[in-house]
């Protein structure tokens, strides 16, 4: 991954090779769990987390019909 500013379009097709294998340039990747992308823009770590966070508020939505409030409270 190469870094760069966001207002920079220029694409950077740079070629490293260690043992003879090339290293594929990818435009994000995670790093101690958080999803860096190439202009250290948090945008995707953003959207993934608010995915986790809907889907666990829809299952507390779902279950508060069935389970009483001190589990609610518990999941939550």
């Amino acid at each position: 991954m190469v870094f760069k500013p966001s207002q920079k379009r220029t694409s950077y097709n740079i070629q490293i090779l260690v043992n003879d294998q090339q290293i594929v340039q990818v435009k994000e990747t995670v790093f101690l769990g958080v999803i860096i992308d190439e202009n250290l823009n948090l945008q995707s770590e953003i959207s993934h987390v608010a995915n986790k966070i809907s889907k666990s508020i829809g299952i507390i939505h779902k279950s508060s019909f069935y389970l009483p409030t001190k589990s609610l409270r518990t999941l939550y």
